[in-house]
């Protein structure tokens, strides 16, 4: 489970962006959001290990 709402979304916003932008543009999004860095790479470097929105 995420720790909010708020984290959620930032996270979902950097994984959008990570598509439309990069990496590196992404990361730092997520970094100004407060965003965990295990949390932060999980998500951009390990597409595969993201959490499933289904089961949120």
């Amino acid at each position: 489970m995420r720790h909010d709402a708020a984290s959620e979304h930032a996270v979902d916003v950097g994984i959008q962006l990570q598509e439309l932008l990069g990496t590196i543009d992404a990361a730092l999004f997520l970094k100004e959001q407060v965003i965990h860095i295990d949390v932060a790479l999980r998500v951009l470097l390990q597409p595969a290990r993201r959490r499933d929105p289904s089961r949120a």
